[in-house]
């Protein structure tokens, strides 16, 4: 999937233009930082169990020597802490995703759907005696419900 379709335009930040392996490249990102992210939202709570709860220790050996004596309370693990901060700070980056999808959902939905619409929800016969049975409550004097605020438009088809 090399090489520029007939219908692709535009340039990329260098200056270069934009092809279909561009578009691809984009695509499997997105994947993989999805796929990342639900693996990630699995581990959180360890990792943040690990990187900030206190724990009582026994001695432990490390490289370049012994980290703490038997029974000295620490206070989390600075890997799992640092590990911690990174992911915050992918989040905080993912938080331009959803407003993004967004957009560009409104953006494709601008105009008519393309889908068609399932009609009325009623038939004519049934909205019209709806109606007669209303004006003969009003007119009786009954009871009749004030809308508090309009319902959403429906399409429908028409009728």
């Amino acid at each position: 999937m090399s090489g520029s379709s007939p219908g692709r335009s535009g340039l990329l930040p260098g200056g270069r233009p934009v092809t279909d392996r561009d578009i691809e490249r984009v695509r499997f990102q997105l994947v993989l930082g999805a796929e990342a992210a639900t693996r990630l939202a699995r581990h959180l709570d360890d990792l943040h169990s690990l990187a900030f709860d206190r724990h009582v220790g026994d001695f432990e050996k490390i490289s370049g020597g012994a980290a703490h004596p038997p029974g000295v309370e620490t206070v989390g693990d600075p890997k799992a802490r640092a590990l911690w901060q990174r992911v915050c700070s992918a989040a905080t980056d993912l938080d331009r995703l959803a407003p993004l999808e967004r957009a560009i959902g409104n953006h494709f939905a601008a105009g008519p759907s393309p889908e068609q619409t399932r009609g009325a929800i009623i038939v004519k016969g049934e909205f019209v005696a709806a109606q007669r049975h209303q004006r003969r409550r009003r007119d009786d004097g009954q009871y009749t419900p004030v809308r508090i605020e309009d319902q959403p438009g429906y399409g429908g088809t028409g009728r």
